[in-house]
């Protein structure tokens, strides 16, 4: 297998990893500072078995690292390059949002002087 096609089945599992909103959003939280389960429940509005399950699939891709305190175990983002990389995935989103509207505009304005003739 040559190495191009490792690195793209490497990324193709980390995006793989990311690809749940609330793993996602899990991320974004944490890129913030550490938190706990309950914390993270909270915000995200899932279950904390559902919270724990994202932890751990986070944790088993060293996305994630935790460390306890007390009885609590509080989780932080392992490499905060991952939240960059979400924000620039946000701005992707936001010139894609910024054509989409362009194209429906020029769409509607085609339509509106075809439907005159």
């Amino acid at each position: 297998m040559n190495e191009s096609r490792v690195v793209a089945e490497a990324l193709a599992e980390l995006l793989a990893v990311l690809a749940h909103a609330d793993r996602i959003r899990i991320v974004e939280e944490l890129s913030h500072g550490e938190r706990d389960v309950g914390t993270l429940q909270g915000i995200v509005g899932a279950s904390r078995t559902s919270i724990s399950q994202h932890l751990g699939l986070l944790r088993a891709r060293h996305l994630v690292t935790c460390v306890r305190r007390g009885q609590h175990v509080f989780y932080r983002l392992s490499q905060h390059e991952l939240s960059r990389w979400l924000v620039d995935g946000e701005r992707l989103l936001a010139i894609e949002t910024e054509n989409t509207r362009r194209i429906a505009r020029a769409v509607q304005r085609r339509n509106g002087s075809s439907t005159s003739r």
